[in-house]
């Protein structure tokens, strides 16, 4: 969920913390699947990313098609984007298409938010658990480039596609070998 805030003389503390938003937050849906094994937060991203000295992977937001004023009111903090995530949803999602998700107590879309696992059969016919790791770099790229959580679930099964390929035989290989 994005929040679009503009005040021609700034964006302040009160402007955010403003009732409607917190009402309008709450009728979103962002929230309203409680799940019991505690998945569920709200993770706030400035969007974008004004934190200098950044290491970025995802497209800077003045290579989008944006007119310039829209570029200087983000640069003049006049507005502000705010996106909204919920890591419980990314992660209900990623099982509900067969991945075993393991969250961690530490629920903010980071790389040690949770671990994402699949099963793969190698070449010499035995099952082998899979840990896929690095999501956390799709998911920013998915929060700063406006993509949707199906764009995070293409990308974990690339990942898997790719190390039932070429990743798990040459493991399995070396390992025979050794």
């Amino acid at each position: 969920m994005y929040v679009v805030l503009y005040s021609p003389t700034g964006i302040t503390e009160e402007l955010i913390r403003n009732e409607r938003m917190q009402q309008d937050l709450l009728a979103s849906g962002l929230v309203s699947t409680p799940d019991d094994r505690g998945w569920d937060s709200i993770v706030v991203n400035q969007v974008p990313d004004m934190r200098g000295g950044r290491d970025r992977r995802y497209l800077p937001f003045y290579l989008f098609e944006v007119p310039w004023n829209v570029v200087s009111d983000l640069l003049m903090n006049r507005l502000c984007i705010i996106a909204l995530v919920n890591p419980g949803q990314v992660m209900r999602t990623l099982e509900a298409d067969g991945f075993d998700v393991r969250a961690s107590t530490r629920l903010d879309l980071s790389r040690d938010s949770f671990s994402l696992f699949s099963q793969a059969e190698g070449p010499d016919g035995n099952d082998y658990q899979l840990e896929l790791g690095g999501l956390s770099y799709c998911i920013a790229e998915t929060v700063h480039e406006f993509k949707s959580v199906e764009y995070v679930v293409e990308h974990a099964r690339e990942m898997l596609r790719v190390a039932r390929k070429v990743t798990l035989p040459r493991f399995v290989t070396d390992n025979a070998a050794g």
